[in-house]
Protein backbone atom coordinates (compact mmCIF):
# COMPACT_ATOMS: atom_id res chain seq x y z
CA UNK A 1 0.00 0.00 0.00
CA UNK A 2 3.11 2.44 0.72
CA UNK A 3 3.86 1.47 -2.53
CA UNK A 4 0.93 2.17 -4.61
CA UNK A 5 0.64 5.71 -2.54
CA UNK A 6 4.09 6.65 -3.54
CA UNK A 7 2.93 6.00 -7.19
CA UNK A 8 -0.06 8.10 -6.93
CA UNK A 9 1.75 10.84 -4.93
CA UNK A 10 4.76 11.03 -8.01
CA UNK A 11 1.54 10.96 -10.54
CA UNK A 12 -0.54 13.65 -8.09
CA UNK A 13 -3.99 11.03 -8.63
CA UNK A 14 -5.86 12.57 -6.01
CA UNK A 15 -8.80 10.25 -6.03
CA UNK A 16 -6.66 7.04 -6.29
CA UNK A 17 -4.07 8.00 -3.18
CA UNK A 18 -7.99 8.71 -1.51
CA UNK A 19 -9.07 5.09 -2.05
CA UNK A 20 -5.17 3.85 -1.51
CA UNK A 21 -5.44 5.89 1.70
CA UNK A 22 -8.66 3.95 3.62
CA UNK A 23 -7.18 0.46 2.32
CA UNK A 24 -3.96 1.23 4.11
CA UNK A 25 -6.07 2.71 7.30
CA UNK A 26 -7.90 -0.50 7.21
CA UNK A 27 -4.68 -2.37 7.70
CA UNK A 28 -3.34 0.35 10.55
CA UNK A 29 -6.24 -0.75 12.51
CA UNK A 30 -5.95 -4.55 11.81
CA UNK A 31 -2.56 -4.13 13.73
CA UNK A 32 -3.79 -1.99 16.63
CA UNK A 33 -2.60 1.23 15.27
CA UNK A 34 -6.23 2.95 15.46
CA UNK A 35 -4.71 7.05 15.66
CA UNK A 36 -2.36 6.51 12.96
CA UNK A 37 -5.49 4.08 11.28
CA UNK A 38 -7.60 7.30 11.95
CA UNK A 39 -5.18 9.89 11.15
CA UNK A 40 -4.52 8.38 7.91
CA UNK A 41 -8.63 7.87 7.02
CA UNK A 42 -9.30 11.47 7.63
CA UNK A 43 -6.87 12.27 5.11
CA UNK A 44 -8.61 9.85 2.60
CA UNK A 45 -11.70 11.57 3.46
CA UNK A 46 -10.05 14.70 2.79
CA UNK A 47 -9.04 13.82 -0.67
CA UNK A 48 -12.31 12.31 -1.75
CA UNK A 49 -14.34 15.12 -0.38
CA UNK A 50 -12.36 17.33 -2.37
CA UNK A 51 -12.38 15.39 -5.67
CA UNK A 52 -16.22 15.07 -5.16
CA UNK A 53 -16.40 18.88 -4.39
CA UNK A 54 -19.04 20.39 -7.30
CA UNK A 55 -18.69 16.87 -8.78
CA UNK A 56 -22.11 15.02 -9.91
CA UNK A 57 -20.56 11.66 -10.69
CA UNK A 58 -22.08 8.75 -8.79
CA UNK A 59 -18.87 6.50 -8.97
CA UNK A 60 -16.88 9.54 -7.41
CA UNK A 61 -18.95 10.34 -4.59
CA UNK A 62 -19.61 6.42 -3.96
CA UNK A 63 -16.17 6.42 -3.32
CA UNK A 64 -16.46 9.07 -0.78
CA UNK A 65 -18.85 7.32 0.85
CA UNK A 66 -16.59 4.53 1.41
CA UNK A 67 -13.97 6.71 2.70
CA UNK A 68 -16.12 7.42 5.16
CA UNK A 69 -17.85 4.58 6.13
CA UNK A 70 -14.23 3.27 7.24
CA UNK A 71 -13.71 6.12 9.34
CA UNK A 72 -16.79 5.19 10.73
CA UNK A 73 -15.41 1.83 11.18
CA UNK A 74 -12.30 3.28 12.68
CA UNK A 75 -14.24 5.40 15.06
CA UNK A 76 -16.12 3.04 17.14
CA UNK A 77 -17.86 -0.09 14.79
CA UNK A 78 -19.67 -2.60 17.25
CA UNK A 79 -17.51 -5.79 17.93
CA UNK A 80 -14.63 -4.80 16.23
CA UNK A 81 -11.41 -3.31 16.99
CA UNK A 82 -12.16 0.17 16.83
CA UNK A 83 -11.30 3.58 18.99
CA UNK A 84 -15.20 3.00 20.66
CA UNK A 85 -15.85 6.91 20.22
CA UNK A 86 -19.28 5.94 19.52
CA UNK A 87 -21.07 8.90 19.08
CA UNK A 88 -18.44 10.31 16.50
CA UNK A 89 -18.35 7.04 14.43
CA UNK A 90 -22.59 7.53 14.29
CA UNK A 91 -21.98 10.93 12.92
CA UNK A 92 -19.66 9.43 9.82
CA UNK A 93 -21.74 6.86 9.19
CA UNK A 94 -25.19 8.44 9.57
CA UNK A 95 -23.19 11.01 6.77
CA UNK A 96 -22.28 7.84 4.62
CA UNK A 97 -25.96 6.46 4.95
CA UNK A 98 -27.61 9.81 3.50
CA UNK A 99 -25.79 10.35 0.88
CA UNK A 100 -25.71 6.55 0.03
CA UNK A 101 -29.74 7.33 0.43
CA UNK A 102 -30.30 9.61 -2.07
CA UNK A 103 -28.51 7.13 -4.93
CA UNK A 104 -30.58 4.38 -3.79
CA UNK A 105 -34.31 6.56 -4.21
CA UNK A 106 -33.29 7.49 -7.83
CA UNK A 107 -32.80 4.01 -9.03
CA UNK A 108 -34.92 1.22 -7.92
CA UNK A 109 -31.93 -1.03 -9.59
CA UNK A 110 -28.52 0.03 -8.48
CA UNK A 111 -26.59 -2.23 -6.82
CA UNK A 112 -23.55 -0.16 -6.17
CA UNK A 113 -25.53 2.60 -4.01
CA UNK A 114 -26.89 -0.27 -1.62
CA UNK A 115 -23.92 -2.03 -1.15
CA UNK A 116 -22.90 1.73 0.42
CA UNK A 117 -25.95 2.25 2.38
CA UNK A 118 -25.43 -1.49 4.17
CA UNK A 119 -22.34 -0.98 4.99
CA UNK A 120 -23.49 2.23 6.35
CA UNK A 121 -26.85 1.30 7.96
CA UNK A 122 -26.14 -1.86 9.89
CA UNK A 123 -22.89 -0.43 11.18
CA UNK A 124 -24.85 2.41 12.21
CA UNK A 125 -27.93 0.43 13.81
CA UNK A 126 -25.42 -1.89 15.62
CA UNK A 127 -23.71 0.96 17.81
CA UNK A 128 -26.98 2.59 18.31
CA UNK A 129 -28.94 -0.50 19.48
CA UNK A 130 -26.96 0.14 22.59
CA UNK A 131 -28.83 3.53 23.69
CA UNK A 132 -31.38 4.06 20.84
CA UNK A 133 -33.41 1.02 20.02
CA UNK A 134 -35.97 3.05 18.29
CA UNK A 135 -33.51 4.44 16.07
CA UNK A 136 -31.70 1.01 15.55
CA UNK A 137 -34.76 -0.21 14.77
CA UNK A 138 -35.15 2.36 11.47
CA UNK A 139 -32.30 1.76 9.99
CA UNK A 140 -31.97 -2.25 10.45
CA UNK A 141 -35.62 -1.48 8.44
CA UNK A 142 -34.49 1.26 6.19
CA UNK A 143 -31.55 -1.19 5.00
CA UNK A 144 -33.69 -4.29 4.82
CA UNK A 145 -36.62 -2.86 2.58
CA UNK A 146 -33.68 -1.56 -0.04
CA UNK A 147 -31.26 -4.86 0.12
CA UNK A 148 -35.39 -6.78 -0.67
CA UNK A 149 -35.59 -4.93 -3.98
CA UNK A 150 -31.96 -6.57 -5.71
CA UNK A 151 -33.23 -9.72 -6.52
CA UNK A 152 -30.91 -12.75 -6.55
CA UNK A 153 -27.83 -11.60 -4.82
CA UNK A 154 -26.40 -13.52 -2.73
CA UNK A 155 -24.16 -10.44 -1.23
CA UNK A 156 -26.86 -8.82 -0.18
CA UNK A 157 -28.78 -11.95 1.14
CA UNK A 158 -25.98 -12.05 3.69
CA UNK A 159 -26.34 -8.51 4.77
CA UNK A 160 -30.32 -9.41 5.55
CA UNK A 161 -28.91 -12.14 7.98
CA UNK A 162 -27.09 -9.54 9.74
CA UNK A 163 -29.76 -6.96 9.59
CA UNK A 164 -32.14 -9.90 10.70
CA UNK A 165 -29.92 -10.93 13.74
CA UNK A 166 -29.11 -6.99 14.51
CA UNK A 167 -32.22 -5.64 15.19
CA UNK A 168 -33.39 -9.15 16.68
CA UNK A 169 -31.61 -6.87 19.67
CA UNK A 170 -33.15 -3.46 19.70
CA UNK A 171 -36.99 -5.51 18.92
CA UNK A 172 -35.96 -7.43 22.70
CA UNK A 173 -35.25 -4.06 24.41
CA UNK A 174 -38.82 -2.49 23.30
CA UNK A 175 -40.32 -5.52 24.68
CA UNK A 176 -41.26 -7.19 21.13
CA UNK A 177 -39.88 -10.51 21.88
CA UNK A 178 -42.28 -12.55 19.44
CA UNK A 179 -41.05 -10.22 16.83
CA UNK A 180 -37.53 -10.31 17.63
CA UNK A 181 -38.02 -14.26 17.29
CA UNK A 182 -39.36 -14.15 13.64
CA UNK A 183 -36.26 -12.16 12.58
CA UNK A 184 -34.13 -14.09 13.88
CA UNK A 185 -35.80 -17.30 12.27
CA UNK A 186 -35.96 -15.18 9.17
CA UNK A 187 -32.10 -15.44 9.18
CA UNK A 188 -31.64 -18.64 9.60
CA UNK A 189 -33.97 -19.21 6.78
CA UNK A 190 -31.72 -17.24 4.81
CA UNK A 191 -28.44 -19.19 6.18
CA UNK A 192 -30.14 -22.29 5.28
CA UNK A 193 -31.11 -20.95 1.49
CA UNK A 194 -27.76 -19.85 0.90
CA UNK A 195 -25.77 -23.27 2.61
CA UNK A 196 -24.19 -21.04 4.40
CA UNK A 197 -24.79 -22.65 8.02
CA UNK A 198 -22.56 -25.36 9.15
CA UNK A 199 -23.18 -28.03 11.88
CA UNK A 200 -19.25 -28.71 11.97
CA UNK A 201 -17.03 -25.55 11.47
CA UNK A 202 -17.85 -21.84 12.32
CA UNK A 203 -15.83 -18.79 11.31
CA UNK A 204 -15.41 -16.03 13.75
CA UNK A 205 -17.39 -12.88 12.67
CA UNK A 206 -18.86 -14.99 9.88
CA UNK A 207 -23.18 -14.96 9.81
CA UNK A 208 -23.53 -18.04 11.12
CA UNK A 209 -21.54 -17.16 14.20
CA UNK A 210 -23.41 -13.33 14.82
CA UNK A 211 -26.93 -15.27 13.85
CA UNK A 212 -26.01 -17.98 16.78
CA UNK A 213 -24.32 -15.43 19.61
CA UNK A 214 -28.05 -13.66 18.55
CA UNK A 215 -30.10 -16.41 19.65
CA UNK A 216 -28.32 -17.67 22.73
CA UNK A 217 -28.84 -14.14 24.07
CA UNK A 218 -32.95 -14.15 22.86
CA UNK A 219 -33.12 -17.57 25.02
CA UNK A 220 -31.55 -16.08 27.62
CA UNK A 221 -32.93 -12.83 27.64
CA UNK A 222 -36.05 -14.70 27.25
CA UNK A 223 -35.33 -16.67 30.54
CA UNK A 224 -34.10 -19.74 28.76
CA UNK A 225 -30.40 -19.70 30.48
CA UNK A 226 -29.43 -22.87 30.00
CA UNK A 227 -30.22 -23.37 26.82
CA UNK A 228 -28.33 -20.28 25.98
CA UNK A 229 -25.46 -21.91 27.34
CA UNK A 230 -25.87 -24.95 25.37
CA UNK A 231 -26.01 -22.49 21.97
CA UNK A 232 -22.59 -21.01 22.65
CA UNK A 233 -21.16 -24.13 24.19
CA UNK A 234 -21.40 -25.59 21.11
CA UNK A 235 -20.62 -22.35 19.28
CA UNK A 236 -17.01 -22.34 20.72
CA UNK A 237 -16.70 -25.62 19.95
CA UNK A 238 -17.72 -25.14 16.00
CA UNK A 239 -15.06 -21.87 16.01
CA UNK A 240 -12.55 -24.05 17.42
CA UNK A 241 -12.99 -26.79 14.78
CA UNK A 242 -12.42 -23.93 11.91
CA UNK A 243 -8.70 -23.55 13.56
CA UNK A 244 -9.22 -19.30 14.36
CA UNK A 245 -6.00 -17.46 14.61
CA UNK A 246 -6.86 -15.04 18.04
CA UNK A 247 -2.96 -15.37 18.59
CA UNK A 248 -2.64 -13.82 14.81
CA UNK A 249 -5.20 -11.73 14.09
CA UNK A 250 -6.55 -9.17 16.82
CA UNK A 251 -9.72 -9.40 15.22
CA UNK A 252 -10.12 -12.98 15.78
CA UNK A 253 -9.13 -12.48 19.44
CA UNK A 254 -11.57 -9.85 20.19
CA UNK A 255 -14.61 -11.45 18.75
CA UNK A 256 -13.56 -15.11 20.76
CA UNK A 257 -12.78 -12.68 23.61
CA UNK A 258 -16.61 -11.34 23.33
CA UNK A 259 -18.11 -15.16 23.35
CA UNK A 260 -15.94 -16.31 25.92
CA UNK A 261 -17.41 -13.07 28.29
CA UNK A 262 -20.95 -13.48 27.22
CA UNK A 263 -20.77 -17.44 28.03
CA UNK A 264 -19.17 -16.26 31.76
CA UNK A 265 -21.65 -14.33 32.55
CA UNK A 266 -24.34 -16.65 31.23
CA UNK A 267 -22.20 -18.98 33.93
CA UNK A 268 -22.28 -16.63 36.61
CA UNK A 269 -26.46 -16.30 36.06
CA UNK A 270 -26.85 -20.30 36.12
CA UNK A 271 -24.84 -20.42 39.54
CA UNK A 272 -21.50 -21.77 37.65
CA UNK A 273 -18.98 -19.98 38.80
CA UNK A 274 -15.76 -22.28 38.19
CA UNK A 275 -16.77 -22.67 33.95
CA UNK A 276 -17.43 -18.32 34.70
CA UNK A 277 -13.54 -18.20 36.09
CA UNK A 278 -12.58 -20.51 33.36
CA UNK A 279 -13.41 -18.48 30.77
CA UNK A 280 -12.81 -15.48 32.19
CA UNK A 281 -9.08 -16.36 32.47
CA UNK A 282 -9.13 -17.88 28.63
CA UNK A 283 -10.16 -14.04 27.80
CA UNK A 284 -7.75 -12.15 29.54
CA UNK A 285 -4.84 -14.83 28.72
CA UNK A 286 -5.95 -13.66 24.91
CA UNK A 287 -4.80 -10.13 26.03
CA UNK A 288 -1.73 -10.85 27.79
CA UNK A 289 -0.40 -13.08 25.38
CA UNK A 290 -1.31 -9.30 22.75
CA UNK A 291 0.31 -7.34 25.49
CA UNK A 292 3.41 -9.25 25.43
CA UNK A 293 3.08 -8.65 21.29
CA UNK A 294 2.32 -4.94 21.77
CA UNK A 295 3.46 -3.74 24.78
CA UNK A 296 1.81 0.07 25.76
CA UNK A 297 -0.76 -0.40 22.93
CA UNK A 298 -3.83 1.71 23.80
CA UNK A 299 -6.14 -0.72 22.61
CA UNK A 300 -4.68 -3.76 23.95
CA UNK A 301 -4.24 -1.90 27.32
CA UNK A 302 -8.07 -1.21 26.83
CA UNK A 303 -8.98 -4.85 26.55
CA UNK A 304 -6.35 -6.03 29.18
CA UNK A 305 -8.04 -3.85 31.84
CA UNK A 306 -11.52 -4.83 30.63
CA UNK A 307 -10.39 -8.46 30.99
CA UNK A 308 -8.81 -7.79 34.59
CA UNK A 309 -11.91 -6.57 36.16
CA UNK A 310 -13.94 -9.59 35.54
Amino acid sequence: MRGAGDIARSWNWQPDLGSVLYVTADVYRLQGDLEKALKTVRESVRLWERATDGNTDQGRILNFVLAVNYEGRILGEDNAVSLDRSQEAVAALDRAFEISDGFVHQDPNDSNSRDRLLQAGIELADILRRWDPNGALTYYDHTLRHLAEIKNNSRFRRAEVMALVGSSYPLRRLGRTAEARQRLDGAFERLSQLKLYSVDRIELGSEDDVALRALADYEADTGNVPHAIEIYQKLVEQIMAARPKPEESLTDALRLSRIYESLASLHRRNGKTDQAQSLSALRLQLWQNWNRRLPKNAYIQRQLEAASHR
